[in-house]
């Protein structure tokens, strides 16, 4: 099964477990449905990444950049009746932020940072070894987020602070 969404968030959560795949498609244009078509059939590989994270339900709402705080879990955040739904779905959303699907697999390996702590206007540099591990071409788009585990600031939990997308041959890698 395929579901095919567009517009404001529809609350899905049902039939997400008994389908392959989710193809968001918010106004999509004039070129929407033939772009559609492409991916579902397989002639294009698909490689968008989710720009907003996506809830479970209705009144479930938490923006990937928030910040970190004695209120950040709070039943409140997250609807009316939300406490009767369980733990398991308090800190969850249906789809996170950066997340989406391919045609073929990708791996990352041998990540390398010129520093562990990242100190005032200090810079850091950051590599990793993306392998195209399927049998299909593809792009991958490699998301940097940075995370400020103490700080007299409160910070976003996760902010992005740099992408790269590159297209991959099947069996080939990059750094």
């Amino acid at each position: 099964m395929l579901v095919m969404i567009g517009g404001r968030p529809n609350i899905i959560r049902q039939v997400v477990d008994r389908s392959q795949a989710v193809i968001w498609g918010g106004l999509p244009g004039f070129g929407g449905g033939q772009a559609i078509a492409e991916i579902i059939s397989g002639t294009v590989n698909p490689s968008g990444r989710l720009s907003f994270t996506y809830p479970q339900f209705a009144g479930h709402v938490s923006n990937y950049h928030h910040d970190n705080n004695e209120n950040s879990l709070e039943l409140s955040d997250f609807g009316a009746g939300f406490e009767n739904r369980g733990p398991k779905y308090k800190s969850t959303m249906l789809t996170e932020y950066g997340q989406g699907l391919s045609y073929t697999t990708f791996r990352y390996a041998n990540l390398q940072l010129s520093d562990t702590v990242l100190t005032g206007s200090g810079s850091l540099q950051a590599t990793v070894r993306v392998t195209n591990a399927g049998t299909k071409a593809g792009k991958e788009a490699v998301l940097w987020f940075l995370t400020d585990e103490v700080g007299r600031i409160t910070r976003p939990v996760r902010l992005l602070k740099h992408f790269e997308k590159q297209e991959f041959k099947p069996g080939k890698a990059a750094s």
